[in-house]
């Protein structure tokens, strides 16, 4: 299963070299919309259009990072939109420029979510803290270990 670690970015640019020196391969800029639904806390529920396509997502905290628990390709998004939002009701929307890496078996990216700030998030099948100190050139990363929308 994925997981993803996140972190503050305090120097984008530095973040950028750092990504890059360590062997990183861009992968392009997009941007995402996501519509977040009340949860228990740790869990998330969320839909996000990005590319014209809309994927349901939940994800459960597991100590310091997310795990994915499921990722739906969604064939009517208005009707889920609908339905999830009648069932559990929309707690947040916000927007991401997400800058993603490929680097070893994780993908990195730098997310700047409107209304937030700018965040490192690194995802694979055991994402740490050491790549996160690593990325970020410091020994105490500001870790984030809640989901966007509680923030």
């Amino acid at each position: 299963m994925e997981r993803e670690i996140k972190a503050r970015i305090g120097d984008v640019d530095a973040a950028q070299d750092q990504i890059e020196r360590s062997g990183g391969i861009g992968l392009g800029i997009s941007s995402y919309h996501y519509t977040y639904f009340f949860q228990p806390p740790g869990h998330v529920l969320k839909l996000t259009s990005h590319e014209g396509e809309v994927h349901r997502t939940r994800m459960r905290r597991d100590g310091d990072t997310f795990i994915i628990t499921e990722k739906t390709l969604i064939a009517n998004p208005d009707n889920e939109l609908e339905s999830l939002g009648s069932r559990y009701g929309i707690k947040r929307v916000m927007h991401n420029r997400r800058t993603r890496y490929q680097l070893g078996d994780a993908t990195v990216s730098i997310n700047e979510i409107s209304g937030l700030g700018i965040f490192l998030i690194v995802a694979s099948d055991s994402p740490t803290i050491e790549q996160v100190r690593h990325l970020l050139g410091t020994e105490s990363p500001n870790l984030v270990v809640d989901s966007f929308d509680d923030l």
